[in-house]
């Protein structure tokens, strides 16, 4: 954004007029006395913006989502707004915090997925399918309600093939979407495997 300032020097109606105005790039202006075009700027600042998605509080909420310390009402409480649900990422013991995106990011770049790894985009909770039985092609678990009232949240979900290290991560935030998404694909190709979409 720039903040520009005029001058209309030979302004009939009103003579040196000076008037500044904000735009997206250095244009030329419009006297506002007497309306003549394209009065050059006499100056102008550019104006540094935060990107909307910076200025925004991104929740991250790390843990299980059921149990004695379950996270499950406060990530539904924060599902309108940015956020990140960490349920589990990396190696840990029990009562270890789970790890950061960038720990995740950085083990996508260097170890292959497992076969079983996905992303889903408006995850729904599993339910076992009544039609299953031990032996059957039917599926053992099919999608049940959505676990989000909101669109645009995706699961990042699996494991990896030589390293130990599971993530479950459910997010809205598309900085971290963009971010894992690509990380996933460039996995498969480095490392071959199924699409995760």
């Amino acid at each position: 954004m720039f903040h520009i300032y005029y001058r209309h020097y030979d302004c009939k109606v009103n003579p040196d007029v000076a008037w500044e105005d904000d735009w997206d790039c250095a244009v030329n202006g419009e006297c506002p006395a007497c309306g003549t075009k394209d009065i050059e700027p006499v100056d102008w600042e550019e104006e540094e913006e935060e990107e909307e998605e910076e200025k925004q509080a991104v929740h991250v909420i790390k843990g299980a989502a059921h149990g004695p310390d379950g996270k499950w009402d406060a990530v539904q409480a924060i599902q309108h707004e940015p956020f990140i649900y960490i349920q589990w990422n990396g190696s840990r013991w029990l009562g270890q915090e789970e790890g950061e995106i960038t720990e995740l990011l950085e083990v996508l770049a260097n170890h292959a997925l497992g076969d079983f790894a996905y992303i889903s985009e408006n995850p729904c909770r599993g339910i076992e399918n009544p039609d299953w039985c031990m032996g059957s092609s039917k599926p053992h678990y099919i999608d049940g309600p959505r676990m989000y009232a909101v669109d645009g949240v995706f699961r990042f979900c699996g494991n990896f093939e030589t390293v130990s290290h599971a993530f479950g991560i459910d997010t809205n935030h598309k900085p971290t979407i963009d971010a894992l998404t690509a990380a996933f694909a460039r996995n498969r190709e480095l490392f071959g495997g199924v699409p995760c979409l």
